[in-house]
């Protein structure tokens, strides 16, 4: 175990970053990554700063963030884009996870439903609405997803609701640190 922490310093050192878990910043989260199976999420700290900041806008309108994808090392990333790219439904971004800048996100309410959005779910469901009414609650939505994001620093891949990348992070190098190798 001593030589995976001081390996994963050396490689953070050399890089000049740091991967932090979100959710010990802030536990209000939820985490549910089906892709990764994993109930962390790490991002580089400038990029977790902004989402714990994210959060907090959120939740003072009674809503919080559900994080479906964080930080995916290079390999496993390579696997997971190949995979939905068999199914129809990966996306040129996929490689922004690799650097720890990028997240995939829904707003759930007060009781943890998660809430709408146009056009493709993250789990590749195209959205269907039953009403005009309902239509319109799921663009508000986004907008208002969009809208926090950007504030915090977030810039939103147009094709889909759910996928932002954090400002500079399409420069950082790629990572392939395990998740089991950071402590």
């Amino acid at each position: 175990m001593l030589n995976k922490i001081l390996i994963f310093s050396l490689a953070l050192f050399a890089s000049d970053l740091k991967l932090v878990d979100v959710k010990k910043q802030d536990f209000s989260f939820l985490i549910e990554m089906p892709y990764t199976h994993s109930d962390r999420c790490f991002l580089r700290t400038e990029a977790a700063e902004a989402l714990v900041r994210a959060q907090k806008v959120f939740q003072m309108t009674g809503n919080r963030l559900k994080l479906l994808e964080c930080y995916v090392p290079e390999i496993v990333g390579k696997k997971t884009l190949s995979d939905r790219k068999k199914k129809g439904i990966g996306f040129d971004f996929e490689t922004y996870f690799n650097r720890a800048g990028a997240v995939a996100v829904s707003l759930v309410d007060g009781q943890g439903r998660e809430l709408i959005f146009p056009g493709t779910s993250y789990s590749g469901k195209k959205q269907r609405f039953s009403s005009l009414q309902e239509a319109k609650a799921a663009q508000a939505n986004v907008v208002k997803l969009r809208a926090v994001m950007k504030r915090e620093g977030f810039e939103a891949y147009p094709q889909v609701p759910w996928f932002f990348v954090y400002q500079g992070s399409k420069e950082w190098p790629f990572l392939n640190i395990p998740f089991s190798e950071i402590p």
